[in-house]
C-alpha cells in the first residue's frame, strides 16, 4: 500500500510551546544509510538501486503532489528504509519530515523583487574540531553539507509565485537521485545558462537518460502545466527495470544490503 510510504504518527504528546510526534522505529535506517552501505560495494549494483528506489520515490511525490501538498524538504535524510529494495510490493522508502510542507492550496500567489530566497541563510560559525569524536565529526559534516545544499537550493530557485514551491521538490528529487549515483550531496554548476550535475557517469550507466532526467529536476519552467512529469519519470525507470542486466544488480544489491545489514545487527548484540 502506497500510504506506508509516508509516515504515520499514531501518538502525539503537546506541551506548553511544542509537541512530539512519534512514529513508528525504522530499523534499516535512512535512505542515507543505505547509500554508506553501499558505498563499498560491486559498483554493478549501485544503478539498479538508484533506478528502483527513484521509481518508488517518484511515485510517492506523484502522489503528494496530485493533494496539492509540496515537502519542500526532499534529500536522503528525509526518507527512511522500510525493507531491503526489491523484497516487497510495497514501498521500500517512507517519506517522514513535513514540518517545511506547503498545503498549496492555502498559499497565496505572489511576487517580489527583493525576496529572493525562501530560506534566511545562516552563517556557520568554524568551531575547533580537534576535541570531537569521529561521530561528532560525522554529524558536524552532515550538518554542513545540508546547509550547502540548501543555499544552492536557495539560489537555484529565486521567487516564481506558486509554481516555485514545486521546484523545491523537483530540486530535492535531483538530491536525492545524485546520492544514489554518486554516494555524496548533489554538486551542480551552470553550462549555457542551464544548471548540470557535476561528475563522471560511469560507462554502463543510462548515461543519456540521467542527463535528461537531472536536466529536467534542475530547469523546471515556471508554467504548472509545463512542469516535468513525474509519473512519466517514473514509467520510464519501471521500463528500465525489465532489464535483465538491471534485475541482475538488484538481485545482487538484495543479497549485499542484506548480508551488511545482518552483520551490523551482530555488532550490536
Amino acid at each position: 500500500s502506497w500510504k506506508d510510504g509516508f509516515m504515520s504518527t499514531p501518538r502525539c504528546y503537546n506541551f506548553y510551546g511544542g509537541a512530539i510526534l512519534i512514529s513508528k522505529h525504522q530499523k534499516m535506517g535512512t535512505l542515507l544509510d543505505l547509500v554508506n552501505l553501499t558505498k563499498n560495494a560491486d559498483k554493478s549494483i549501485i544503478e539498479p538501486v538508484a533506478i528502483y528506489l527513484l521509481a518508488e520515490l517518484l511515485g510517492l511525490l506523484e502522489l503528494l503532489h496530485s493533494i496539492n501538498v509540496v515537502h519542500a524538504d526532499i534529500k536522503p535524510d528525509n526518507f527512511l528504509l522500510r525493507q531491503t529494495p526489491g523484497t516487497s510490493a510495497a514501498p521500500s522508502l517512507q517519506l517522514i519530515d513535513f514540518g517545511k510542507a506547503i498545503d498549496m492550496s492555502l498559499e497565496i500567489e505572489k511576487y517580489s523583487d527583493n525576496e529572493t530566497t525562501r530560506y534566511d541563510c545562516i552563517e556557520e560559525e568554524e568551531d575547533d574540531e580537534t576535541e570531537l569524536t569521529e561521530e561528532e565529526k560525522e554529524d558536524r559534516e552532515i550538518e554542513k553539507n545540508e546547509k550547502e545544499v540548501e543555499e544552492k537550493q536557495n539560489a537555484l530557485f529565486t521567487d516564481v509565485g506558486k509554481v516555485g514551491n514545486y521546484h523545491l521538490d523537483y530540486y530535492g528529487i535531483a538530491g536525492c537521485a545524485y546520492c544514489l549515483l554518486f554516494g555524496k550531496y548533489i554538486d551542480v554548476g551552470i553550462v549555457r545558462n542551464r544548471w548540470v550535475v557535476k561528475g563522471n557517469f560511469q560507462r554502463r550507466w543510462q548515461t543519456k537518460l540521467w542527463m535528461e532526467f537531472f536536466d529536467d529536476m534542475l530547469n523546471p519552467k515556471r508554467e504548472k502545466e509545463n512542469l516535468p512529469s513525474l509519473m512519466k519519470w517514473r514509467e520510464r525507470f519501471m521500463e528500465l527495470l525489465r532489464m535483465e542486466e538491471v534485475r541482475e544488480g538488484l538481485e545482487k544489491a538484495r543479497e549485499y544490503i542484506d548480508a551488511k545489514l545482518l552483520a551490523k545487527m551482530r555488532r550490536t548484540l
